[in-house]
């Protein structure tokens, strides 16, 4: 049996999204039942989908497990160049100063300026030394805790299916 489900959770309230996506999961699992979940809410498919495909213009642009998914758009585009943080809206400005005088930074950008976000574009941590990028997201996090910066988030750029999603589809956005 396949159960089909198209935007099952638009306009349920977080709680009414968490249910219903536990209630799917438990009756795909308990009953051996494929679910075929067609959602724009992309961070509802990384949590709770095994395989993932990503459609652009009627198309078929990406398939497979959204780990496999992300990692292979990830060897296609430059990663490790770019990171976003999140402090609080307060602190922004105040961590963009502090990032925005790091050698390794070559720019400091907020991006959804009312949650927080900065994105940060690294110089020197895209050669494939991971040891390099340890070091600078090291930094970057110490710098922001020594001037006691609440950090709420921090995550590379392409990490997530959204960022795989946007990438894939830019060229028909043209």
């Amino acid at each position: 049996m396949v159960v089909f489900l198209d935007e099952p959770t638009l306009g349920l309230d977080p709680r009414g999204q968490q249910e219903l996506l536990e209630l799917v999961q438990r009756i795909a699992r308990e009953r051996n039942t494929g679910v075929v979940l067609c959602s724009h809410l992309l961070s509802e498919i990384e949590g709770i989908c095994d395989d993932v495909v990503i459609l652009n213009v009627g198309q078929i642009v990406a398939r497979g497990s959204v780990a496999q998914v992300i990692s292979r758009v990830q060897q296609n585009i430059i990663l490790g160049n770019a990171l976003r943080v999140q402090v609080l809206p307060d602190s922004l400005a105040e961590a963009q100063q502090a990032l925005e005088a790091m050698s390794n930074i070559m720019k400091v950008t907020p991006i959804g300026e009312l949650e927080g976000w900065l994105r940060l574009e690294l110089i020197g941590a895209t050669d494939g030394d991971a040891t390099n990028v340890h070091q600078i997201n090291n930094k970057i996090l110490s710098i922001l805790i020594r001037a006691r910066i609440p950090i709420l988030g921090f995550e590379v750029e392409g990490s997530r299916l959204q960022d795989v999603f946007l990438h894939l589809t830019e060229e028909a956005i043209q």
